[in-house]
């Protein structure tokens, strides 16, 4: 009589145990919604980060690029957890399992399934609110996208391994190039017949030569102008 009121007992709490697990508890997020997930929010960060390296000046594009950073912030925490805190087999195996999985367990198996989906607050209506507000966010962005056009790309101090790969690139000087460069290419307005006049000064033996001889080496100066004459201080001495 024991044994029979032992099992009945046992059986009872295994029966409630799963009831309870499938009446309340989330269920885990697929996979697929799971890489799904990765793949948005690289998307956005590669546009973050495309947009940090220039040099924004409107208040609208920093107040949109700081609601981005907050919707991937989100996302990784969401991301983190949900890869932390779910098994590979529950994520590729429970919709095939379904209710069925769980009446089968015994009472230390579905205790532990409790114990541990209970510590995870995201299931897969949290994870397809994600996925949503991503999609809004990425269809958001190419009028941004465009107008960060608009901005410069950064310039940065080039290694001295520069030399090994690229030909006629003048060491530690490609932000004063571009600036020469910008300062060629300007269009005068067509009513003006001033020259503009862009002093280089500084000591002897720096580089001033060498700058504006790759400046005007460059394609985009060439292709600008139909005619380049570069003189130098013996030009000038000999007439």
């Amino acid at each position: 009589m024991e044994a029979i009121t032992s099992g009945i007992m046992g059986e009872l709490a295994t029966r409630s145990l799963s009831f309870l697990i499938d009446r309340y508890l989330k269920p885990a997020p697929s996979e697929v919604g799971i890489k799904q997930l990765q793949w948005m929010l690289l998307r956005v960060r590669l546009t973050i980060e495309e947009a940090e390296g220039r040099c924004i000046t409107s208040q609208a594009m920093l107040h949109q690029l700081n609601i981005l950073r907050r919707v991937v912030y989100k996302g990784y925490y969401m991301l983190d957890s949900l890869i932390l805190r779910i098994p590979e087999e529950e994520i590729s195996g429970e919709k095939e399992h379904g209710v069925s999985h769980f009446l089968s367990l015994s009472i230390s198996r579905a205790a532990k399934r409790f114990c541990f989906r209970t510590g995870c607050k995201y299931g897969t209506e949290s994870l397809e609110k994600m996925l949503e507000s991503l999609e809004i966010t990425i269809a958001g962005m190419s009028e941004f996208l465009i107008v960060l056009r608009n901005y410069p790309p950064p310039m940065f101090r080039q290694p001295y391994s520069t030399y090994m790969f690229i030909e006629k690139c003048m060491f530690g000087r490609q932000l004063e190039m571009e600036r020469v460069i910008n300062f060629l290419l300007h269009e005068e307005p067509p009513v003006h017949y001033d020259f503009g006049v862009l002093p280089i000064v500084g000591p002897g033996k720096v580089g001033k030569t060498t700058l504006v001889e790759h400046a005007q080496f460059d394609e985009r100066v060439r292709s600008h102008f139909s005619h380049v004459i570069f003189l130098s201080d013996n030009d000038f001495r000999e007439v």
